[in-house]
């Protein structure tokens, strides 16, 4: 498969971090990265705060995302973010089925599919995280994929599967600086395209401004989600030039 140069999907996870005080700053030292490079005509830039930032959060430079939504519409539900609210936030991504949450929301594929659902409903685009746990056999990890996929999907319209965007993150690399060989990384995503043929896939895990020219080789990688670097706007200053 001969690789395509297209623009990337560059999604920004800024997970569970930040005061008021201290994201007013970062988000003014983010918007001025934006002001000063030509990356949002190159690529398009997906940004994820909390959730508590949302409304506050500027959607002239940057596309705004969240990091999750409730399985319920609106109702007696406390503490829950319905995707009616979110799009009356103006978001227009979501993250869904991150590793963090399956692991510490003790999170299932039956709510995941849901939270798709809801999504979907309001026009919201899911980001939907895929990946292995810890280190396995790269066909293993294949298997439980496409297994995991036909859970995720399940009693979804064919004509919506196509809207969600597939984001490959090995969980045991989230949060280092290694990533897999790019030829694994092909392997693998190259396996979820020929289940998933209409959905764009990018990839997150352990990347780095080390690494970015590396990845950039992917045949199949058509974006990136980032959440330790998200959050060092210099570092991501210089990612961004080498995408």
């Amino acid at each position: 498969m001969k690789r395509e140069e297209k623009s990337k999907l560059i999604v920004l996870n800024n997970k569970c971090n930040f005061t008021l005080d201290k994201y007013e700053l970062y988000l003014k030292k983010l918007n001025d990265i934006f002001n000063q490079t030509d990356c949002l005509k190159k690529n398009k830039v997906v940004f994820c705060p909390s959730s508590c930032y949302l409304a506050i959060s500027n959607k002239t430079n940057l596309i705004l995302g969240s990091q999750d939504v409730s399985v319920y519409e609106c109702g007696p539900y406390t503490g829950e973010i319905a995707s009616s609210q979110l799009k009356s936030l103006g978001v227009e991504y979501t993250i869904v089925g991150h590793q963090e949450r399956r692991i510490y929301n003790k999170e299932t594929n039956y709510y995941i599919n849901k939270k798709i659902k809801q999504l979907l409903k309001e026009g919201i685009i899911p980001i939907l995280c895929i990946g292995e746990y810890e280190k396995k056999d790269i066909n293993i990890v294949v298997e439980e994929i496409k297994k995991e996929l036909v859970d995720l999907f399940a009693n979804i319209n064919s004509s919506d599967i196509g809207k969600v965007i597939i984001a490959y993150e090995p969980y045991w690399l989230i949060g280092s600086s290694s990533i897999l060989k790019i030829e694994d990384i092909d392997y693998i995503m190259g396996e979820i395209r020929k289940t998933m043929p209409n959905n764009i896939l990018i990839y997150g895990g352990g990347i780095c401004c080390e690494n970015i020219k590396d990845l950039e080789k992917s045949k199949y990688i058509q974006g990136y989600i980032l959440g330790g670097m998200s959050l060092e706007v210099d570092k991501l200053y210089k990612f961004l030039q080498e995408v």
